[in-house]
């Protein structure tokens, strides 16, 4: 007797996933669901597909998943049973090494999804094709089955009266406005002048040896337009604390140098500076996750929580070097190449622009000269990846000077700008605002 073959799935990885959810790995959890829209419809058990509906309505709900939550949710329902019970939901989370495996179970469980959705698709087309259909027909019967079953490899291009139109719109903007930048300030008039703010879905690299500057620079930024504009800002610190860093945007604020701050050895006219600089940041958009040793998968989850949340208009991430490869590699070029593809990716995906942070080789301290796109670290990818590459260097040590060279610019020239570094304070001016200084 011919047993009919069941389609493509697999039942320990279903359980494997709803494990990795149930471990309560809340950022990966956010990652998979805002890849995979159509997740439930992965999996191929009934219990399984009850089972992340609650986890689905838990998340949404900015509730905790776990298996007494889950539990509570199927019971209200009524169905706890259909789910397999208190018992089975017990056992999943042993079923999942690590809560922070469940983008890799879902492209899995999704390549199983597309096999049986094709095996369906095939019977629908073969049937159509015995049952006389004409081949005009026919052949748009397949292409629509096969852009329903996987969206994202459907045409979605805008035409081009679209974008010329668009195009006008922005040009028009800009004679309108007569120079003033368009994109986001970054509060260095210099820099804004250069580049015409920085624009939605852009990676601008500022690269530096250590000490040269690099998280004031784009810490200043952040102060900018989280005060100044007062539009969100998130920023993802893998170096310093939060509070570390916000001491610095104390200091920066309030012109009070960071010493006396950690030392208390305040002079009377401190204190007003920092009341004033103290309520403006308290009161800012800027939001800061201090993170250690995440993979590009959990960033990628954090910021987009974040984004949500805040509805960012800008991210910074400090710094490229230590943020680790979704899997490792024997290759550290690899490595970073995948990180800094994710980030720009990430920063189009979300339409922001993105400041990230990256070291530089030690060549350039060597030879005692400025440094060049040849220079970041790692990988060439990162220059690649990026569409402005700012590279900072203090051409001497014992001088406020330090040079800002655009080394990348997609959309515009390369030049190197000149600033002032008040290191007693953490801020950066430009230079001609204070030539005597330089």
């Amino acid at each position: 007797m011919k047993t009919e073959k069941l389609p493509p799935n697999d039942s320990e990885l279903e359980q494997s996933i709803l494990g990795s959810f149930l471990l309560g790995s809340r950022d990966a959890t956010l990652e998979v669901l805002a890849q995979h829209r159509d997740l439930c419809g992965y999996f191929y058990t009934l219990a399984h597909q009850n089972i992340f509906k609650a986890v689905s309505d838990l998340t949404d709900a900015c509730q905790p998943v776990d298996v007494l939550t889950v539990k509570n949710r199927l019971e209200g329902q009524g169905k706890l049973g259909d789910a397999g019970g208190l018992e089975y939901l017990n056992s999943l989370p042993d079923k999942a090494p690590s809560g922070w495996n469940a983008p890799f179970y879902a492209e899995k469980l999704r390549e199983l999804f597309i096999k049986r959705r094709l095996i369906s698709a095939c019977a629908q087309v073969t049937a159509l094709a015995y049952n006389g259909t004409g081949i005009a027909e026919l052949m748009e019967s397949v292409e629509r089955e096969l852009n329903c079953i996987a969206p994202e490899n459907s045409p979605n291009c805008p035409g081009m009266k679209e974008l010329v139109l668009d195009c006008v719109n922005d040009i028009e903007d800009a004679h309108l406005h007569n120079g003033t930048p368009r994109g986001l300030t970054t509060g260095l008039t210099d820099l804004d002048r250069l580049t015409h703010g920085l624009r939605p879905g852009q990676l601008f690299i500022i690269g530096a040896r250590p000490g040269e500057g690099k998280t004031t620079l784009a810490a200043n930024i952040a102060e900018h337009v989280a005060i100044d504009c007062k539009k969100p800002v998130g920023v993802i610190e893998l170096e310093m604390t939060d509070k570390e860093l916000t001491l610095r945007l104390i200091s920066s604020r309030s012109g009070v140098p960071l010493d006396r701050l950690l030392s208390g050895n305040l002079l009377n006219e401190d204190f007003q500076h920092m009341s004033l600089a103290n309520g403006a940041i308290a009161k800012a958009p800027l939001y800061i996750a201090d993170e250690g040793g995440i993979t590009i998968s959990q960033l990628k989850a954090k910021a987009r929580r974040m984004y949500r949340q805040y509805k960012l208009a800008l991210l910074v991430v400090d710094y490229l070097q230590l943020v680790r490869p979704s899997r490792p590699n024997p290759s550290r070029n690899v490595e970073v190449s995948e990180v800094s593809s994710s980030l720009k990716a990430l920063a189009k995906e979300l339409n922001i622009p993105m400041i990230v942070l990256s070291q530089l080789n030690r060549s350039s301290d060597t030879d005692k000269r400025e440094p060049g796109l040849r220079d970041l670290r790692d990988s060439g990818s990162i220059e690649q990846d990026a569409d402005i590459v700012g590279l900072l260097h203090r051409p001497d040590p014992d001088k406020p000077l330090v040079h800002l060279n655009i080394a990348k610019h997609r959309q515009g020239p390369r030049r190197k700008l000149e600033l002032v570094f008040f290191g007693e304070t953490f801020r950066f001016r430009c230079a001609d605002r204070f030539p005597q200084t330089a």
